[in-house]
């Protein structure tokens, strides 16, 4: 997206760039430290496409809003067909998907796990609150993506 601030440069204003602090010349410094507003919308299911068949999709609630979503460099949207096709076989609500053909190195988008990218447009586009929902994933950096969006994390066997 044409403006928008890269993760890489996001990371690097956060490395370099100091709080300041009082002995700066400021009469005061207020540190805010973050934290999650409460939710208003729906529970949703983001599910990495490896873990479409490692846990059976019915141990969720099938009505749910869904997201199947998959980092592949260089990847084809037709690789991506299968996953899609048996998750819409067990989900009976809006299933949305989500590929990222970004190739491997530093991150220049949002949208390869574990950074929030594509959960984060879901969840805007079906009105679903992420500290509601579930990831179920099949690695590390979807338990990441899980504990950055506020959701619980189901390990798919």
């Amino acid at each position: 997206m044409a403006g928008a601030l890269t993760p890489t440069q996001q990371m690097r204003a956060f490395r370099e760039l100091e709080p300041p602090a009082e002995d700066e010349g400021f009469s005061s410094v207020e540190h805010v430290a973050f934290a999650r507003e409460p939710g208003t919308g729906t529970a949703g299911v983001l599910v990495a496409a490896a873990a479409v068949g490692a846990l059976p999709l019915a141990d969720v609630d099938p009505g749910l809003p869904h997201l199947v979503f998959d980092w592949r460099p260089d990847g084809d949207e037709a690789d991506f067909a299968q996953p899609i096709a048996a998750a819409a076989h067990v989900v009976t609500g809006p299933l949305d998907a989500a590929i990222c053909p970004h190739p491997g190195g530093p991150p220049i988008c949002w949208c390869r796990p574990p950074l929030p990218g594509f959960p984060l447009a879901f969840a805007r586009r079906n009105g679903v609150d992420p500290a509601q929902s579930i990831v179920v994933g099949v690695s590390a950096a979807h338990r990441t993506l899980a504990n950055a969006l506020g959701a619980r994390y189901v390990a798919a066997s």
